[in-house]
């Protein structure tokens, strides 16, 4: 008995609506793995906002909310890390809203063009001749904040330095620079405090403020405990 009419129709019906169905599940799938494929990294935030944070609030108390500051960052190419931007941003809205703490100027240092060469190595970091221009430019400043690590002094620069001399903030990428950069300057007693990766177990708990996710990744460096730099390092 051949099927009648309805049954043929009914069937051609259901064909037509799995194609489509299986078509419309196609076009989901490689529409999902073009978004997913083209999609960036997405970078948390948070941690650097709050390092920003919490870097104004330990400069406020370290300056006694007085005087002016220099900031310095460095430049890669010709622009600043996204993570600097991010830092100081939060930084000069925390100073802004808190303190009368007023920003002098904002300095950008820029390394030279790396060379693969033995006899002139890279440079790592924010070098002494830079400082010490930076300081005969600003000699009234109270401080220096550096989002651009520990800048690297020789012996020499060190003892050129006076006693007025603007202190050093370096508020980010400590680890950035050489490792016994930071110590130096903590030494000679150029360094007001200075942010680094935290050497140890983090705080239990869910972080609730800025502070709490700052003490998560950093830790703050000063005078006193200094001395466990090295032991760190």
């Amino acid at each position: 008995m051949s099927p009648s009419v309805a049954t043929i129709v009914a069937k051609k019906k259901r064909r037509r609506i799995l194609f489509v169905s299986v078509v419309v599940i196609i076009i989901s799938w490689i529409s999902l793995v073009r978004t997913q494929c083209g999609r960036e990294p997405q970078m948390d935030d948070g941690p650097f906002l709050a390092q920003g944070e919490v870097v104004a609030e330990e400069a406020i108390k370290a300056l006694g909310d007085k005087g002016s500051i220099v900031i310095l960052t460095m430049e890669m190419g010709g622009s600043v890390a996204d993570t600097t931007k991010l830092q100081l941003d939060s930084f000069l809205k925390t100073l802004k809203k808190r303190s009368t703490i007023s920003v002098r100027a904002h300095e950008h240092f820029q390394p030279p063009p790396y060379v693969d060469s033995d006899i002139a190595p890279p440079v790592q970091g924010v070098t002494g001749e830079f400082l010490l221009q930076l300081i005969q430019k600003h000699p009234d400043a109270r401080a220096i904040v550096s989002f651009a690590g520990s800048p690297i002094l020789k012996d020499e620069q060190i003892r050129a330095l006076g006693e007025g001399t603007p202190k050093i903030i370096v508020a980010s990428n400590a680890t950035g620079s050489p490792r016994d950069a930071l110590k130096r300057l903590f030494d000679a007693n150029l360094v007001l405090f200075a942010v680094t990766h935290r050497t140890t177990a983090p705080p239990a708990g869910k972080p609730k403020t800025s502070r709490d996710v700052f003490d998560r990744f950093y830790q703050i460096v000063t005078p006193e405990t200094a001395g466990e730099l090295s032991a760190s390092s």
